[in-house]
This record gives C-alpha cells, structure tokens and sequence, in this order.
C-alpha cells in the first residue's frame, strides 16, 4: 500500500465520526447543521478539479456506511434501479426544494436553519441505512444529490478533456 493510499484509508476510518456527531450534537446545537452545507459545497467544488473524490475518499456519510452498515448489509444486486437518471433527478429536485423552501420558512433565523439542516441530514441518514441494509451498503450514494451533480461534472470535466 503507498503512503498516500495509506493516508487516505486512516482518513476515512476517521471521517465517519463528523455524522453521528453532527446529528446528536446538531439537535442541542443546531448551528452544527451547517456542516450539511459545508459538506455539500465541499463536494460539488472537488468534483471540478478531482471528480467524485469527494464520493470516494472524504464524505463522512460514505465512510459512516462503509464502516457500519457494510458488515450487516444483505449486499443484495437490486439497487440497480437506483441508477435511473430520472429517479437521481427527481430525489436531487425533492431534496433541495425541501431544504429550500424550510430555509425560505425559517429565514433569517440562524439557528432555526441550523435545525433545517439537521432534521434533512437525520431523515436521508436514516434512509441510506434502511437502504445500505437492504440493498448494498451504499446505495445511497447512487441517489445523493451531492454525489449526482459531482458526477455530472465529473462527466462533463471528462469530455472536456477528449
């Protein structure tokens, strides 16, 4: 194993304790749940410059599935319906009109958008678990809105390239 591979596999069995305590502790301070934005602009501009590395090495969500959901995981082969283009559209519209319009409800209060981002992160947690259980361990990930445009514009910096 290189020692950048080696660093990289120590980050991830580090980086899945940002989500359960952005959840658990985002519920007493929900300033916490701004990690959700950080977290998805984080993800969005990595993709222009190294693809869906976000994806793969530095999201505490995949890192959180990999780590304990992975072992209990029934690692069925029906999530391949998750990959319709179509479904990706329709959660990425969902997910963002949602938080978009508690945003717009809970406007300008910090702390109550704070608490936006906690309640969107608990509820789709709950759902890559549910998912990672009965499907494949990241079967969320297929249907992430974050993970969806950072493979848009991994395909399009790819074309680009030819």
């Amino acid at each position: 194993m290189t020692k950048k591979h080696s660093k990289r596999v120590i980050f991830r069995s580090v980086v899945w304790v940002m989500l359960p305590i952005t959840i658990l502790v985002g519920w007493f301070y929900p300033i916490l749940g701004f990690m959700v934005l950080f977290c998805m602009f984080s993800g969005i501009t990595i993709a222009f410059f190294k693809g869906k590395f976000w994806c793969a090495w530095l999201c505490p969500r995949g890192s959180f599935l990999d780590k304990f959901v992975s072992p209990f995981s029934l690692k069925g082969s029906g999530h391949s319906f998750l990959q319709s283009n179509i479904l990706r559209i329709i959660v990425l519209i969902l997910l963002m009109s949602l938080m978009g319009l508690q945003v717009y409800r809970a406007w300008p209060n910090v702390s109550d958008i704070g608490t936006v981002m906690v309640i969107l992160l608990t509820a789709t947690t709950l759902l890559a678990v549910l998912l990672g259980t009965f499907l494949h361990p990241r079967s969320w990930c297929i249907i992430c809105p974050v993970g969806t445009v950072s493979g848009w514009i991994s395909n399009s910096r790819s074309k680009k390239k030819k």
